[in-house]
């Protein structure tokens, strides 16, 4: 992943609420049945991550960019970790 599409995905990622990014990190994580249609059809709604991921070129460049979408929101899962944990409680 280039810089300019790091850069679109940390500014998407910065801008989910807990509830959203604790969704994400669930579904993109355990990959269970229909978690990776819910999840592209959450990303094109924003029309930044829809482009970025039309852009694609291949259905395995897909693959590819929603792992390292994946590794994104997981890193920022942790940092909110403590936070997001005590806020289930």
């Amino acid at each position: 992943m280039n810089r300019d599409h790091k850069a679109v995905v940390l500014e998407y990622v910065s801008s989910l609420s807990d509830d959203v990014l604790q969704f994400f990190n669930s579904r993109l994580s355990e990959k269970l049945f229909g978690d990776l249609a819910v999840s592209l059809e959450e990303f094109s709604k924003d029309k930044r991550m829809d482009n970025l991921l039309s852009n694609a070129g291949s259905s395995e460049a897909v693959f590819v960019l929603l792992d390292e979408i994946r590794e994104i929101i997981h890193k920022e899962y942790k940092k909110k970790g403590s936070h997001l944990k005590s806020a289930a409680s």
